[in-house]
């Protein structure tokens, strides 16, 4: 089990939905006769997928508002 501190979004005080998450993709392209236009299709590399955090180690979290946060894990105090 997770716990963060803090563990409700300062703005609101709802409960975190998630962890906002970075990962690579690859946006397709196809030429177009003077260029490349993206086709709308991006190729997403899961296993790249990590929480994003900060130089001090805090997650970042996001509530149903879509309210952003900095939290530490409990088990890292």
């Amino acid at each position: 089990m997770m716990q963060f501190s803090p563990s409700v979004c300062p703005q609101c005080g709802g409960l975190p939905k998630g962890t906002v998450e970075d990962l690579e993709g690859v946006a397709k392209l196809e030429a177009d006769g003077s260029g490349f236009s993206y086709t709308g299709y991006t190729e997403v590399e899961w296993n790249s997928q990590k929480s994003r955090r900060d130089g001090s180690g805090r997650f970042t979290l996001v509530c149903r508002d879509e309210h952003l946060w900095k939290a530490r894990r409990k088990e890292s105090l």
